[in-house]
């Protein structure tokens, strides 16, 4: 889950001296990663992703990590960011209602955090974003990706052998009103998972766009909404095959 805000609303000097000392005794670790380029979507081209560019100031996203990993905060000037990782890889999935709870409390204290100081924030754009690692019944092969997606054909020219892997990705626009908002984005590439190399595919679905309002209501009705429709999309795009092997209940 991923806000970001129309201006710079805090800086390394708040990040690190007001807003962790918060939150430290829950996540404890810090790392420096480059910032993230601004989201963005262009509503009037049809067929064509928009690229972003941004000259990196002297700021830097942090990272900060809960003690086991799973849990991850990110901050940037103009981005405040929560993720749940599968670390270590036998981690159970908490389900959304409880990373919803943790995200608004973080957000919130966030916000207070800078509101202190003076800050304003005014969230401009929201992701949300579920990668799903789908591994292969046979270790050693990755199987035809219509066996995964239904918008995939297995059929194929008959002189030619099984792919040995495929990529997929598609688009879709969201409106509110009738008035573009934002546009699910869904992909499925080929990986090798980290622990022991074997072959998986990577299926990602991402919400990303404009919440209702510029506040903090605002941003927990999109990543409501934004669940919700992915949710609905993960089981209208997968095959049977994979509700048995995922399970109907709330597989992401």
């Amino acid at each position: 889950m991923s806000v970001q805000m129309a201006h710079a609303a805090t800086d390394d000097a708040l990040t690190l001296g007001t807003f962790w000392p918060r939150v430290q005794s829950d996540y404890p670790s810090i790392e420096t990663q480059p910032p993230l380029p601004p989201m963005s979507e262009d509503f009037s081209v049809v067929g064509a992703q928009g690229i972003s560019f941004q000259l990196m100031g002297p700021s830097s996203r942090y990272w900060l990590l809960s003690a086991d990993s799973t849990e991850l905060i990110q901050v940037q000037p103009d981005r405040f960011g929560y993720n749940w990782r599968k670390e270590p890889a036998d981690a159970p999935y908490p389900r959304y209602r409880y990373l919803r709870q943790r995200f608004e409390h973080v957000f919130s204290t966030f916000a207070e955090s800078i509101q202190g100081k003076g800050r304003t924030m005014h969230p401009t754009w929201c992701e949300m974003t579920y990668i799903n690692a789908i591994t292969p019944a046979d270790p050693s092969t990755l199987p035809d990706l219509s066996s995964i997606l239904r918008r995939f054909s297995p059929d194929r020219p008959e002189f030619l052998s099984p792919p040995q892997d495929s990529t997929f990705a598609e688009r879709f626009l969201l409106t509110r009103n009738g008035t573009p908002t934002g546009r699910l984005y869904v992909s499925a590439n080929p990986a090798l998972r980290l622990q022991d190399r074997v072959p998986i595919y990577m299926l990602t679905f991402t919400a990303r766009g404009l919440p209702p309002s510029a506040d903090e209501a605002g941003v927990l009705s999109f990543f409501d909404e934004g669940r919700d429709l992915i949710v609905r999309s993960f089981r209208d795009m997968t095959t049977p095959e994979m509700h048995e092997r995922r399970g109907l209940h709330e597989s992401i």
